[in-house]
């Protein structure tokens, strides 16, 4: 015969181990709903965005164009690069910025993250990494030359879509300058011509 005690024990252990399990779950469920949701938020919140009237017939819409520079104690500069996108027309695959990105770099511009997003009106997300870019050298008149260029192609960016990248360049130059283009052709460039 079972001691009353001890019967009392062993369904308070058992029903900590299932509310255990059950905690378990939900963590797992959680960190892969995370994982399985490839599109960044920031990427999210420019999608949401009104777009404004259109003149003419843009091939595409910038939502989101940023650099975030930061230099370091250590005189190392970091500049990490955004950009989103809605996709207007079908030529704009084509385009750079919309289709595809084109990043250079050299020994004393390294590229540390190039990933690119396209975010569908209606299916399934799709994340590109630097792994699925293409590696080139620059062509030029000179013997030797250390710049080089990463092409990484967005996919199924039609229109509709949202399509974003997103790099990050590290580099410690001899002067401490940085530029930035107000208003540059290429972030502000709405159609073909």
């Amino acid at each position: 015969m079972m001691h009353k005690s001890f019967s009392n024990s062993h369904r308070w252990l058992r029903g900590i181990s299932l509310l255990a399990f059950a905690a378990l779950l939900l963590v797992a469920w959680l960190v892969t709903g995370l994982h399985a949701d490839s599109v960044p938020a920031w990427m999210r919140a420019a999608a949401l965005e009104t777009l404004p009237p259109l003149s003419k017939d843009p091939l595409a819409v910038v939502l989101l164009d940023e650099q975030i520079t930061t230099v370091r104690d250590s005189g190392e500069i970091d500049t990490l690069y955004r950009r989103v996108s809605k996709i207007l027309r079908p030529e704009a695959h084509d385009a750079l910025g919309f289709g595809a990105v084109v990043v250079d770099f050299a020994n004393d511009t390294k590229l540390s993250s190039l990933k690119a997003w396209t975010l569908p009106a209606s299916g399934k997300e799709f994340e590109v990494k630097e792994k699925d870019a293409i590696e080139t050298g620059m062509v030029s008149e000179e013997l030797f030359s250390d710049l080089r260029v990463k092409v990484l192609k967005i996919p199924a960016a039609k229109p509709g879509d949202f399509v974003a990248y997103e790099y990050i360049q590290k580099h410690r130059p001899y002067i401490q300058d940085d530029v930035w283009d107000f208003q540059d052709r290429k972030s502000t460039r709405l159609n073909s011509s």
